[in-house]
């Protein structure tokens, strides 16, 4: 069967209006009057509630499917008669089914009376527990919305997202973790694949509605991964965005079919109708839908330049998944919560990609060029060797796409994108990564290892009244979004943590309107034997350095300030890279006519990606372990609740100013694929017990490894308990115990509280690892086994648990006490007898003999403790060297005799 997609262009505009009604249909929750009015009782007086015709939207109707429907109508969900007004209802129940409440009155009275806020004190959660400040201005916010503008679907869905993204679908805990936006356009997004599929002949009875998931992804990795320099890996990235929001407009606008449901750096999902053989939808052309999206993909460019556009470079994989799904069972007063269907969100996501260039396409490109290829994109010739992409060894096309991200640079100096300014006074940067594992969040099964009422309360044998929370649509969009959110924030907040500087020179040279530089180009000056980076600034006539000048000022660079050698009347070499080995091509020589000093402080950092899997960011090297801390508590803060099953990967990879960009992203690829496993860890000890306190402290032991939880446990209020988030799965039926259930597959939770010592509990710990890449070739040697440590025998103390990340700082503040020569002495003699003796890492299971030798001598040094022995056998010591001596390069504090 053939569907035709002119049929959704010429009901574009009812279609898109229809969708905005979903949007609105539960506005009266971004009031601050619904608000009080379901607060608990006795923190507020009642208040009138806002009606519908305040809002001043106007005289909208929505005429689809031989109906005829006033938009208010339509969002309010009057007219029960109409299959408009009952489909939207559907899809209401349909995308979010948090609604659990138990099934008796008393019980239900109950939770109720514990889930309700304070009026003035009603909190948003996160999917995870973590509480926001309390819910406040949300009318002024309703009712300042551009609803003259209804029908522009983007100002208007902008606004609407960060309104009703501060408002709540429900109030009451614990099922306050869902924002209204995510329940409005998930619901929005079902209705308008709903209509949709009606058009083209998809239209059952509302109860029977069922959906399916759309795919359109790339290996992004592949694409980005192997250029050398960061202008380009931008440029790339700009590509790959524009081509996924190209592709996002012809589903959700030009022909509205879908709506993105999920976006990553890899691409996204979308909800679609319920219609077989969807790729093969015909625009007027003939040309089928998955066509369509394949060619709008390659459109994708930077700066809106359809000459710089992705082309053929790389192809999506676009998959119409076969699966369907309804969401909420349909009958739901009648049906068992089993019969619910969650959208395989999860599995979509675990499939792999298979994306390539265009082959036909590409041989066009070598019909008549002998001339070697680009390393950029690794698919055109390099331009003509007399122009000046040619001279750089690239074609055109990438060399262009440079040109503007430098260009955009030159215009906001408050950023960089040059390796050489992020490196620190030492010369070396770090590459910070970090990996949320949410493929068991995604696909629901831990959602409902959360829930919704208190345990405690039933009485039951096998505690089988307690309800557990539903893995709905919205709840699982919202654990992405909360991780997405986390990375983003900590993008945006990296000037935290490696400081701002204000290092940049401008050095405009005698004769510059004469000088024929390519635009916004990169060049070195050659300043007493040293190079010096620098940006051919074409709209001011001048250089910006792009260098860290505190670097270039050591004794062994040139030993003073780059403006006390650089000045007015002083002639320097200029010079071209080529790069990708290529020696400088040497242009001439420049005389400097004015130095000044930039005044434009900027973050010496470069975010890379911030999605809801993956972060990564460059670092000056001295600074990384600090962009560590801070997601370290970050994440204690706003995931320890749940952090024994949402397991964080954090790595750093080291290395010089001029190591290429491909193998610090290569490296840090291969520490993302540390496997994470549940281990099975012995509760030692849990402190403090009573009254309830704010956090408990678990001491657990995994494998031979102790350490310290801390795991929240009250709500943002600091006062509530919680009752709902922190629980662990312990082995065998926990017995005496006051506030447990049984998860999705028969497995035991025990609330943190109520763990004791004895204890058995799953435990899916974050780790840390680190690697230095004195050569590009080391980071071959990062690769994982089975057990999770580090193939190889040196290494094997690696990662570490990231509750030991503490053990690295603290063993170095030990033994940093002492001389530099002290220290490397220690280091020496017991890693060389570590060698001598073959005792391993990353174990206290070492010979007596060797056990001896260390606590000789470190109390021959003065400063043995149990600790510090402890971390010199397993190896630990050695890395806190490793990172604060030789690469960082720190200087001990040694103790006055």
């Amino acid at each position: 069967m053939s569907y035709d997609l002119e049929i959704l262009r010429r009901h574009h505009n009812e279609l898109l209006l229809a969708e905005v009604a979903a949007w609105l249909h539960d506005w009266e929750k971004c009031t601050d009057e619904h608000v009080n009015n379901q607060a608990r009782p006795g923190t507020f007086s009642p208040q009138k509630r806002i009606q519908f015709t305040a809002l001043d939207i106007g005289s909208y109707v929505v005429h689809l499917l031989g109906e005829m429907i006033a938009f208010d109508k339509l969002t309010n969900r009057q007219n029960g008669s109409s299959w408009l007004v009952e489909c939207l209802s559907r899809c209401h129940r349909a995308s979010h089914i948090e609604k659990e409440e138990p099934a008796g009155k008393a019980e239900a009275a109950l939770f109720n009376q514990r889930g309700k806020q304070p009026a003035a004190d009603t909190r948003p959660s996160s999917p995870f527990g973590y509480e926001g400040r309390p819910l406040t201005g949300l009318t002024i916010n309703l009712m300042g919305l551009p609803f003259g503008h209804l029908t522009k679907r983007r100002i208007y869905g902008t606004a609407l997202r960060r309104a009703f993204s501060l408002a709540l679908g429900d109030t009451r805990r614990p099922i306050n973790e869902v924002a209204l936006w995510d329940w409005s356009t998930l619901a929005a997004s079902l209705y308008k694949a709903a209509l949709a599929g009606a058009l083209l002949g998809y239209q059952p009875q509302p109860a029977d509605l069922r959906w399916r998931l759309l795919s359109v992804r790339v290996d992004e990795a592949v694409f980005l991964d192997h250029v050398s320099r960061f202008p380009d890996l931008l440029a790339r990235q700009r590509l790959l965005e524009d081509g996924f929001e190209r592709v996002r407009v012809l589903l959700e606008e030009t022909y509205p079919l879908g709506t993105e449901v999920y976006r990553d750096e890899s691409g996204s999902l979308y909800a679609i109708p319920n219609l077989p053989n969807l790729h093969h939808l015909t625009d007027a052309t003939g040309t089928t839908l998955e066509t369509l999206i394949r060619r709008e993909f390659a459109q994708g460019t930077v700066e809106n330049k359809p000459s710089l556009a992705l082309s053929e470079e790389i192809g999506p994989d676009v998959e119409f998944d076969s699966k369907t799904w309804w969401g909420q069972r349909p009958d739901f007063r009648n049906q068992p919560p089993s019969m619910d269907e969650v959208p395989p969100v999860g599995r979509m996501l675990q499939k792999d990609i298979s994306t390539h260039a265009d082959a036909e396409t590409i041989a066009g490109w070598w019909a008549s060029s002998p001339r070697d290829i680009c390393p950029v994109c690794g698919l055109r010739p390099q331009a003509p060797p007399n122009s000046k992409a040619g001279r750089r060894k690239v074609c055109e096309v990438c060399e262009q796409r440079r040109d503007d991200r430098a260009e955009k640079w030159a215009s906001n100096l408050t950023t960089t994108i040059w390796t050489d300014e992020v490196a620190d006074d030492n010369g070396r940067l770090a590459l910070v990564v970090g990996q949320f594992d949410l493929e068991r969040w995604l696909d629901g099964t831990l959602v409902q290892t959360l829930t919704v009422t208190d345990p405690a309360q039933d009485s039951s044998p096998n505690k089988a009244n307690v309800v557990r929370k539903n893995p709905s649509f919205a709840r699982i969009r919202r654990a992405w979004e909360t991780t997405r959110t986390f990375w983003q924030e900590m993008q945006a907040g990296l000037s935290g943590s490696v400081g701002v500087v204000n290092r940049r020179l401008t050095i405009r040279p005698a004769g510059a309107e004469r000088l024929d530089l390519g635009l916004f180009h990169t060049y070195e000056l050659t300043v007493v034997g040293v190079r010096l980076s620098v940006v051919w600034d074409s709209d001011e006539r001048r250089f910006i350095t792009c260098d860290n000048l505190d670097y270039l000022a050591r004794p062994e660079q040139l030993g003073r300030q780059m403006d006390q050698v650089v000045k007015p009347g002083r002639t320097f070499r200029l010079e071209e890279p080529v790069g990708y080995g290529g020696a400088n091509r040497k242009l001439g020589e420049i005389t400097i006519e004015e130095v000044e000093l930039l005044t434009d402080a900027y973050t010496p950092a470069i975010p890379i990606l911030a999605e809801p899997r993956t972060f990564m960011a460059l670092a000056p090297a001295n600074r990384a372990l600090e962009v560590v801390k801070a997601i370290k508590t970050k994440y204690e803060r706003e995931m320890g609740k749940v952090r024994n099953r949402l397991p964080l990967t954090l790595g750093v990879v080291y290395a010089g100013r001029r190591t290429p960009l491909a193998s610090l992203l290569d490296a840090g690829r291969r520490m993302l694929r540390h496997p994470n496993q549940t281990a099975q860890a012995s509760v030692e000890s849990v402190s403090p017990i009573d009254p309830w306190p704010q956090a408990v402290t678990l001491s657990l032991r995994v494998d031979e490894r102790q350490i310290s939880v801390a795991v929240p446990t009250v709500m943002g209020d600091n006062t509530t308990p919680d009752v709902w988030y922190p629980y662990w799965q312990v082995a065998g039926k926990p017995v005496g115990r006051t506030r447990w259930f049984v998860g999705p597959d028969g497995e035991h939770w025990v609330h943190a509280c109520d763990l004791r010592p004895g204890d058995t509990v799953a435990f899916t710990p974050s780790t840390f690892d680190f690697e230095f890449l004195d050569t590009a070739g080391r980071r071959f040697e990062m690769a994982y086994g089975d057990d999770g440590r580090r193939r190889g025998l040196t290494r094997r103390q690696r990662p570490y648990l990231l509750e030991e990340t503490g053990a690295i700082e603290q063993a170095w503040g030990e033994i940093g006490r002492l001389a530099r020569s002290q220290i490397n002495l220690i280091g020496a003699l017991i890693e060389d007898k570590r060698r001598a003796w073959e005792q391993p890492t990353g174990t206290l299971n070492v010979s007596p003999t060797f056990k001896q030798f260390v606590g000789d001598v470190l109390r021959e040094a003065k400063v043995h403790t149990p600790a510090l022995e402890q971390a010199a056998l397993t190896g630990l010591l050695a890395d806190a060297l490793e990172i604060h001596l030789t690469i960082h390069k720190e200087k001990p504090q040694p103790e006055e005799a």
